[in-house]
């Protein structure tokens, strides 16, 4: 499968690539004052945003019924989990050592507001990362095996079958 047919099927990240291309396009038409990089960073949160809310907003009162039906359709899979896994980390040092290198030489109110971007850009890249494993993990324990039943491999206390949530709180803590 090509790449462009990969992203077309996964409609969570093809709005967060769309959402993150309309604001680089916006933003290198009228904010002139911001460098590529900035814009670039800017773009990359709007579209780990709109990656993420639109994955929560589907996912937020999920069944594990609904669960095993709609991560098929949302999960990215194992390479292109790495893939993200390293943009992330690139993305996180261009805008730790640019941004706070910037942050260091501004003056007054645009220090803070450097800085806080620097770390909205972290932890929105961490947060991406994160739940793209929930939503794996959530695929590989409800897909089907060859045997046509569910994978499992993950073991949560109490009776229920996990939800979202149960894979996302993993995918953060582990």
């Amino acid at each position: 499968m090509s790449p462009i047919t990969a992203l077309f099927k996964r409609k969570t990240i093809l709005l967060g690539v769309v959402a993150g291309a309309a604001v680089a396009l916006l933003l290198h038409a009228v904010a002139n004052t911001l460098t590529p990089l900035t814009r670039g960073l800017a773009a990359w949160d709007v579209g780990i945003v709109a990656y993420l809310a639109t994955l929560f907003w589907l996912l937020r009162h999920a069944t594990p019924d609904k669960i095993a039906a709609k991560v098929a359709a949302t999960d990215e899979g194992r390479f292109f989990i790495l893939f993200i896994s390293l943009l992330a980390f690139a993305v996180s040092i261009a805008a730790i050592v640019a941004e706070a290198g910037q942050a260091s030489a501004a003056h007054g109110a645009d220090k803070p507001e450097r800085v806080t971007f620097v770390l909205v850009t972290v932890a929105l890249s961490w947060l991406f990362v994160h739940t793209a494993f929930a939503n794996h993990y959530a695929h590989e324990f409800y897909g089907q095996s060859e045997a046509n039943e569910a994978r499992g491999g993950l073991i949560f206390p109490g009776d229920l079958d996990p939800n979202f949530w149960d894979f996302l709180h993993f995918a953060l803590v582990i």
